[in-house]
């Protein structure tokens, strides 16, 4: 074998490529708004045509209404907060995504599974302007000034969220408005959300598809108290003082809910998919997500958690993300999973270890970081080179947004894998648990499951296996 460079290779290739159109779908419903008790629901039918969810993207906008006056309204932006499921399904009923909790679900794999060249595309916003997708970098206004550049924690009481200058490249955490001195909402966040349909370890990727009839995407949307929360604070978003804080209590509006669907428009590109559709050969790898939950409340110090999986959960299993999420339910910390102790910050896990079919995975405890006591946390040098690309950039920000992965690929965690045949095989049924000390902290542990799965599409129907 020789290698030519660049300079002397003349050689011509011929490159084979999509040529994608946006076409706009509108719900089946009109949108109504997002309340308190939640549970609002968006169908849109897809047609059967040659389609690429990877290049779609969802677009709406999203208005706080009628909330109380004298607080000011923030919002959590590093998930999507709005939607509370995730949903794909035939016309038989058969489910090709079903995600619930899904503003959970992107709380825990979404900066590990967004790119940093995404990140950085995307725009940064201010309370009011700039259009939001999945994840979004940090505002920083032309003299340095760091408005709105800034994380947002818990406290140890729960009853407050303290900010932290962050770098301008991280990723934003919360979009927080303000009151003016005579209590008045001003500058109260306006979310103009355009998501692309990339969504990591899903069918919705980014690869030609045809499904020879309609499918139907189903978005739930969450209650309001679930997406917005109040403080009191008369200063300006470089400067918060974030006290008291309480549920929204009002609506939040919703107009120009569009899904923009990429359908092929090149005809022998197109052809080429629906002929393998015709002759039945049309089969190919999908991820599914699997969610499991387990509160534990009290003075419990030690957690035990048991997950098993078998075939009819799919061919291979490729990812376990576990998270211990706060199990207040406040809005303030309702997505928060840091595990960090300094400055009173909760640390809801001081230490664990997984096993695998009752083998421990890890030859040592992970630590979890305690500024009180010097301990730095000691699974950051584990994964740090799994995460290069992805848009987590530190250590601070790995435990402060914190989950676990369990990665059974050879991939990194923000490479396009979709046609790897690659994972822990469920050939026989695998147990996997997560043993954990705590302070005694009241937790939700959160365990998401990616799992391999075939998608066989053929005029007599669809099958996944």
């Amino acid at each position: 074998m020789s290698i030519v460079s660049q300079e002397l290779d003349y050689q011509s290739v011929e490159l084979s490529h999509s040529s994608p159109v946006l076409t706009k779908i509108t719900s089946q419903q009109p949108a109504s708004n997002i309340t308190s008790s939640g549970g609002q629901e968006s169908i849109f039918e897809i047609p059967a045509k040659v389609l690429n969810f990877g290049k779609s993207y969802l677009s709406y906008k999203a208005t706080p209404i009628n909330g109380a006056q004298g607080a000011s309204i923030t919002n959590w932006r590093h998930l999507v907060p709005e939607i509370s499921q995730l949903q794909l399904y035939t016309r038989q009923g058969m489910y090709l995504c079903d995600i619930p909790d899904f503003q959970t679900y992107w709380a825990v794999v979404g900066r590990k599974e967004t790119s940093y060249d995404k990140l950085m595309s995307s725009d940064p916003i201010d309370a009011n302007s700039g259009y939001f997708n999945w994840l979004h970098k940090t505002f920083i206004l032309p003299d340095g000034n760091p408005a709105g550049s800034k994380s947002y924690r818990a406290t140890a009481s729960g009853t407050a969220a303290q900010p932290i200058k962050v770098p301008y490249h991280e990723a934003q955490s919360l979009i927080h408005g303000t009151i003016d001195t005579t209590g008045v909402n001003v500058n109260t966040p306006v979310l103009n959300v355009n998501l692309q349909f990339d969504i990591p370890n899903t069918i919705f990727m980014n690869k030609n598809q045809y499904f020879g009839e309609s499918v139907y995407l189903r978005i739930v949307w969450s209650k309001s108290t679930d997406v917005l929360f109040t403080v009191n604070d008369a200063n300006s978003d470089d400067n918060p003082v974030i006290v008291a804080p309480a549920p929204y209590n009002g609506d939040i509006q919703l107009d120009n809910l569009t899904f923009y669907l990429a359908t092929e428009t090149d005809p022998v590109v197109a052809g080429s998919v629906m002929q393998k559709f015709n002759s039945g050969s049309m089969s190919y790898k999908t991820d599914f997500v699997y969610m499991n939950t387990r509160s534990i409340t009290g003075s419990a110090t030690y957690h035990s958690l048991e997950v098993r999986y078998n075939r009819g959960q799919g061919g291979k299993l490729k990812k376990i993300y576990w998270a211990p999420m706060d199990n207040t339910n406040a809005t303030n910390v309702k997505y928060d999973s840091s595990i960090v102790k300094s400055n009173g910050d909760r640390q809801r896990i001081t230490s664990f270890y997984t096993t695998l079919n009752s083998l421990r995975i890890q030859q040592y405890d992970y630590d979890t970081p305690n500024g009180a006591s010097g301990v730095l946390g000691n699974e950051w040098g584990a994964v740090r080179d799994k995460l290069k690309g992805s848009s987590i950039l530190s250590s601070n920000e790995f435990y402060y947004h914190y989950s676990h992965v369990e990665d059974f690929t050879g991939v990194s965690s923000s490479a396009n894998s979709s046609n790897l045949d690659d994972g822990l095989p469920l050939d026989q049924e695998q147990l996997y648990s997560i043993q954990a000390t705590s302070p005694g902290a009241d937790i939700r542990h959160v365990i998401y499951s990616v799992t391999s799965r075939d998608l066989v599409v053929t005029p007599a129907g669809i099958t996944l296996i």
